[in-house]
């Protein structure tokens, strides 16, 4: 018989070495301020705990691709536009109990503003 409701404590061990690179490019467009950006960050995670499932001998890596647009429309009225796209790539892949965080994805991210400085 198992009992799936019941408690056992597990070690855990959350260590990692992370490192992370960012650029940003950003130029005038007449009456708008362009900008584009790519960041990456790898995390290596050391866990040597036997039932650390999640961070034992973990890896991946997240690749960020940026777009920003803060045009100007009248004295103090400006519309900021941002598009944001990651993927992050795990060693992982196909592993079933792999969520969030610990599991490959990618995402789109979209805004937009309008901002009125008085």
């Amino acid at each position: 018989m198992t009992d799936s409701s019941a408690r056992a404590a597990v070690l855990v061990d959350y260590s990692r070495v992370e490192r992370q690179l960012g650029v940003t490019l950003q130029g005038d467009a007449g009456a708008a301020i362009v900008a584009v950006g790519y960041g990456r960050r790898t995390r290596t995670f050391s866990s040597t705990q036997p039932y650390d499932v999640v961070n034992r001998l973990r890896r991946d890596v997240l690749k960020e691709l940026t777009a920003t647009v803060d045009v100007r429309l009248a004295a103090g009225i400006h519309l900021d536009l941002a598009a944001q796209r990651g993927s992050q790539s795990t060693n992982r892949a196909g592993d079933a109990a792999s969520v969030g965080d610990v599991a490959d994805y990618t995402r789109f991210v979209g805004s937009a503003g309008l901002r009125y400085r008085f």
